[in-house]
Parts: structure tokens; sequence; C-alpha cells
């Protein structure tokens, strides 16, 4: 019964960025979980599965935001590349990086999130 209604939630839901099988076999999985991990080798779309799964359950309010940790050499991969290209644009987005800053301008922006 699980299957049917995750295969159904998938066809409901419209990708950006179509997925290839095993990242759909991997969204199957995980969607309705309230904890999950991917392991899963380099290069493989883990980051599309996560985006993917994150929009399904702000479709469904389940979630209303997503705070993403990612290395120093790659966090403004999510920002300038990852999320304009997987999140589609019906999705309401406010992307803020987080970066040491006292402007006021900054701070205004963290607050809204």
């Amino acid at each position: 019964m699980l299957y049917i209604k995750s295969t159904l939630e998938l066809r409901m839901y419209k990708f950006k960025t179509e997925p290839y099988q095993h990242q759909k076999d991997a969204l199957k999985k995980c969607w309705n979980k309230e904890a999950f991990a991917i392991f899963a080798e380099m290069g493989t779309g883990k980051t599309k599965i996560a985006l993917d799964n994150a929009c399904i359950l702000y479709n469904k309010g389940k979630i209303d935001r997503v705070l993403i940790i990612a290395p120093k050499g790659t966090y403004m991969n999510w920002v300038d590349q990852e999320i304009p290209v997987h999140v589609p644009d019906y999705i309401e987005k406010n992307v803020v990086a987080w970066k040491q800053s006292t402007s006021s301008e900054y701070k205004t922006t963290i607050k809204k999130i």
C-alpha cells in the first residue's frame, strides 16, 4: 500500500528537472519518512533527491522551510546552482547563504526566514 501511495505522490509532483529512475526509486523510499539518509556515490544525484523530497513535503504542507548545512567549499553550489536548477518555479524560495555580517540589510533578510 505504501508503494502505491508513494508512486501516486511522485506522479502528482511536477519535477523541474526529470529524475533518473534510481532517483525516483530513492524518493519512493524516503519522501514520507521522518528521517532518512541517502548513501550513494558522488555524482549520483543525492542533492536532487533531497531537494525533490523537500519540495514534495512542502507541497503537502509537512514543512515550510529547509535548512541546508554544507561544507564551506560546496555550500554556494546549493545557492547558485542546485536550488535554481532543481526546485520548481512554483515553489516559494527565499535562499540565503549564512555569512558573518552586521549590516542591517543582511539582518533584516535573516529575520524574514
